[in-house]
């Protein structure tokens, strides 16, 4: 792995467990295991090596995503499996984190690759929850986009849930929760069969 890789991978790292404003420059050094020259050759700062962990991470995220919503199956199982993909319930959700400071939604560019996360995966299971409704599976007048919000909103309150109680289960029993909800979308929800929908 090249240094400049180690960097994006180190500060990721540590932005995901102490946030931006926590982390130093000297942090990152440390971290990925090189000097400042070596950084400051890559990077002009710690800014700009911010801005490449957070689009790093971004992208990670969205191919972690496509894996379930563009996989086999149907629109309701497509969901299922991308509300039951791997999450560490206690480490949270580095966008959804790095989302709440300032001083990183101030950059443009930061600003611009969470905002297009969070914007994109709501509209991939808008889609989803679209085919759904054309196949006739969900209740006539249910408000699709503000569902796929719900979803989302969900995955990250679950994260703040588990974080505040230091337990992993409750961010599971939120996800059990959020699947409860989206079954109650179905038409004849007490016999349908998500692989139907």
């Amino acid at each position: 792995m090249s240094s400049r890789e180690v960097l994006i991978s180190a500060t990721t790292e540590l932005l995901w467990d102490n946030g931006c404003a926590a982390t130093s420059p000297a942090m990152i050094q440390k971290r990925a295991g090189v000097g400042q020259g070596s950084m400051y050759h890559h990077f002009s700062g710690k800014p700009a090596l911010v801005s490449a962990a957070i689009s790093r991470r971004a992208d990670q995220l969205r191919q972690e995503a496509e894996s379930a919503l563009h996989g086999e199956g149907s629109a309701m199982e497509r969901i299922h499996a991308y509300l039951d993909l791997q999450r560490d319930p206690l480490r949270g959700c580095m966008l959804g984190k790095l989302g709440q400071e300032s001083d990183v939604l101030a950059d443009e560019v930061n600003a611009r690759v969470i905002s297009g996360y969070f914007t994109w995966i709501e509209h991939e299971l808008t889609d989803l929850l679209k085919s759904a409704a054309s196949g006739g599976r969900i209740r006539p007048g249910t408000d699709v986009a503000g569902a796929a919000s719900l979803l989302v909103c969900g995955i990250q309150g679950a994260y703040v849930l588990a974080r505040s109680q230091q337990d992993p289960a409750v961010f599971h029993r939120a996800i059990a929760g959020i699947k409860q909800a989206v079954g109650a979308l179905l038409i004849d929800t007490p016999k349908a069969d998500p692989r139907s929908v």
